[in-house]
């Protein structure tokens, strides 16, 4: 697997490491206001992670066979190996899905740090998600269309999205959006802004910062620009034209690749 297959799982296990850090009294301790001790990285909580979050075990069979689908190889053991991986991501998909009620598409292009904090009925279909994003229960990612064109939405970084929301058709979620709970979005969410009701209703001015926490949140330069960005008076939720479309701004520049 390319190295930027396990930096991408590295940094889906320490997002959930993290998470699972909320749920246990002690973790926290006193004077540890940044969250720099919460949340340990030793092997035993790496172990508690995989087996306690069934969204971790999606994501990781899901980082698996997306490097294999990335994976070009022009020799012949090599294009061999790469079948035989494919055979075993498709019966491990399966089980996954069976097992997690997650499915998620192998040619979905997924930033770091995806969280799916809850069992069952998540689909994401072939669709761009940014880092640090948090996809609830019963959420529906995918592509809509008539006639045979389809579109497929995108969210950008740290966006969340509640319980039951559907989204579809060629839509563009701006970063740190929120898509509230059983939420039909159907047309583009300004960054910061969010999408209540069905049809979802716009509302601006209602980011997601207090939604969303990973380790260094309160350190990282893109979430800091996109706070800063979003307290400015001329604000107005609009999505920027450059920000549109997979074209990088100031606000998000990691690659949701790992490449």
């Amino acid at each position: 697997m390319p190295d930027s297959a396990w930096s991408m799982i590295r940094s889906d296990v320490d997002r959930y490491r993290y998470m699972l850090s909320f749920d246990d009294a002690t973790a926290a301790r006193p004077g540890d206001r940044d969250g720099s001790r919460v949340g340990g990285t030793g092997p035993l909580n790496t172990l508690r992670a995989v087996v306690l979050c069934k969204g971790l075990q999606a994501t990781v069979v899901y980082r698996f066979g997306h490097a294999l689908f990335r994976w070009q190889p022009t020799s012949t053991p090599a294009r061999a190996l790469r079948i035989a991986g494919r055979l075993v991501h498709f019966a491990a998909t399966r089980f996954v899905e069976m097992t997690t009620g997650i499915s998620i598409a192998e040619r979905a292009t997924i930033g770091r740090g995806l969280y799916i904090g809850h069992f069952g009925g998540v689909i994401i279909g072939v669709v761009t998600l940014g880092d640090n994003c948090n996809i609830s229960h019963g959420v529906t990612l995918g592509r809509s269309g008539r006639v045979g064109s389809f579109g497929r939405p995108e969210l950008r970084d740290r966006v969340w999205v509640g319980p039951g929301a559907v989204l579809t058709g060629p839509i563009f979620i701006g970063h740190d959006a929120v898509i509230g709970a059983n939420a039909v979005v159907t047309r583009d969410v300004p960054a910061g802004a969010a999408a209540l009701g069905v049809p979802a209703a716009i509302r601006p001015g209602k980011p997601s910062f207090e939604m969303i926490t990973y380790r260094g949140a309160d350190r990282d330069p893109s979430r800091l620009a996109a706070m800063a960005a979003l307290a400015t008076p001329d604000n107005t939720g609009r999505i920027p034209p450059q920000s549109r479309r997979g074209v990088v701004t100031p606000v998000a520049t990691t690659d949701a690749l790992g490449s």
